[in-house]
């Protein structure tokens, strides 16, 4: 019987080659123009600005009086000073308008409340990573995802521009909560207009 042909001294083992899993940030869902918006100067800070109304409205759980009444004592580091009153403004006009402040309200006895949650999991072999403004879920039941937007833009544009990744958001949060993607509403706050969009 022959034996097996010993491995040289210096041989290379072969190995087979790594998958690369392709990942999907929902924020590029659609095509790259599309989702590259790069706020220009006049937009009164873009960005930043966002990033701003953003962390505020971090600060609310369910009460959006009491995170009214205490906006003026929010502290913003020294760098971002200059965008503060705006910021606060933004998020005072918005808040002021009732369906924003109902849908931001409901968060009924046994729901519960993520904020900024970031997931990261597979879909079609792609992995989705996501970071999730606010959620509400009611356990077994169904979920509400609410993305802020403080875009200068309509309606409309708003809807097109981030429907791709409100899709996506549909699917991660249904698998993260079992639940079929038909049980998870998904709402822009169009922060600027203080009106809701539906995804």
């Amino acid at each position: 019987m022959a034996k097996p042909d010993k491995p040289k001294k210096n041989e290379v083992p072969s190995f087979k080659p790594a998958v690369v899993v392709e990942k999907l940030r929902p924020s590029k869902s659609t095509a790259e123009k599309q989702f590259a918006w790069r706020p220009s100067v006049e937009q009164n800070g873009g960005r930043e600005l966002g990033t701003l109304v953003h962390a505020v409205l971090q600060l609310l759980e369910k009460d959006v009086d009491d995170l009214l009444a205490g906006l003026e004592k929010i502290r913003f580091p020294n760098e971002h000073l200059r965008l503060r009153d705006k910021a606060l403004e933004l998020t005072r006009n918005c808040l002021s308008k009732p369906a924003v402040c109902e849908l931001l309200s409901d968060l009924p006895e046994g729901a519960l409340l993520w904020q900024e949650r970031q997931a990261v999991l597979m879909h079609e072999g792609k992995m989705i990573n996501a970071i999730f403004d606010r959620v509400h879920v009611i356990p077994g039941k169904s979920a509400v995802v609410i993305d802020y937007k403080t875009n200068d833009c309509t309606l409309a544009q708003l809807k097109d521009k981030y429907q791709g990744q409100m899709d996506l958001y549909r699917i991660a949060v249904a698998k993260l909560c079992g639940l079929d993607e038909g049980k998870v509403r998904c709402v822009l706050v169009h922060v600027r207009q203080g009106e809701l969009v539906e995804c």
